[in-house]
């Protein structure tokens, strides 16, 4: 059992299930513990973020 949880695709797993639900939740976040309003949101591709 602890070989599944250290797993690559578990791990890809968890990524999706966490971008998925973090798309939804994040304005919460946002609002309620940055205190700051958001007017819109844009999602940044991910090689902006990592250059190599």
């Amino acid at each position: 059992m602890p070989e599944e949880i250290n797993h690559p695709v578990q791990g890809s797993k968890y990524d999706k299930i966490f971008r998925e639900n973090m798309h939804n939740t994040l304005p919460g976040i946002i609002k309620h513990v940055l205190h700051l309003n958001v007017n819109t949101v844009e999602e940044l591709a991910d090689d902006v973020l990592f250059r190599k």
